[in-house]
């Protein structure tokens, strides 16, 4: 799993993201991130995978708690 780069030891700015773009700009489009292990590409695979959380999964599903296990695993 990706882990965050060794100089982010929290999420301080995420809580307080607000997204710019109407809601529904992305539907029924694919994102396919590249360089997620670090650096920009990180923080933007890890706002679309809160959005895919927050918007798409009802919180007791599989994939949302696997979504959530990969982001948090040192809480699950």
């Amino acid at each position: 799993m990706a882990q965050p780069p060794p100089d982010v030891e929290g999420d301080d700015c995420l809580p307080e993201y607000h997204h710019l773009f109407c809601p529904d700009l992305l539907q029924d489009k694919v994102a396919f991130i590249t360089g997620g292990g670090s650096g920009i590409g990180f923080r933007i695979a890890e706002i679309f995978m809160r959005l895919l959380r927050s918007w798409l999964l009802p919180p007791e599903s599989g994939a949302s708690l696997c979504l959530w296990m990969s982001e948090f695993p040192q809480r699950s």
